[in-house]
């Protein structure tokens, strides 16, 4: 993946930047999207935290979550959140997209800033988020005539099918 995704920016919403063809974009996203579907009696160790089940629709796409009450944050990789603890750990029904947190460590507390006029940030295009993934959804479609026409030479295949599953389904 090739996104960064920071949450609570604007307040209460998502910013996720991403890079696609020699162009860096930029959209937003709403936060806390999820509607979860806890299960008490689902429990399990990551990372030596005692983990609770948790469950959800989202984009298309059917994830379960392992996350630790005893971690207080209400955050997760991607673009999950909303639980009572850490997602330490989630996927999709087949697994074909999977996070699982492989350490924790205490840093300090300094602030995280991201300022949209900062020089840094002219260079991304402002876009939507479904045409972000339109866009994407056509170059992975088409990425070996696109590979051809930019370079000259073939990489073989066909553009025929599109096999990759993009993570958000819509």
């Amino acid at each position: 993946m090739t996104a960064t995704i920071y949450k609570n920016y604007p307040q209460g919403e998502m910013t996720i930047t991403d890079f696609l063809l020699g162009q860096y974009y930029l959209y937003g996203d709403s936060l806390n999207a999820q509607e979860w579907n806890m299960e008490n009696d689902s429990t399990k160790m990551v990372l030596g935290h005692e983990c609770q089940k948790a469950t959800c629709c989202f984009r298309g796409r059917q994830w379960t979550a392992w996350f630790a009450l005893d971690v207080p944050v209400s955050d997760g990789p991607w673009k999950f959140c909303g639980l009572p603890g850490l997602i330490m750990e989630v996927y999709d029904r087949g697994k074909q997209y999977y996070f699982c947190i492989n350490g924790m460590q205490q840093v300090s507390a300094k602030t995280i800033t991201f300022e949209v006029q900062d020089k840094e940030f002219k260079r991304f295009q402002k876009t939507t988020r479904k045409d972000f993934l339109q866009l994407k959804y056509k170059y992975l479609k088409n990425r070996n005539s696109i590979n051809e026409a930019s370079t000259g030479i073939s990489l073989g295949g066909s553009d025929e099918a599109l096999k990759y599953d993009l993570i958000e389904k819509e």
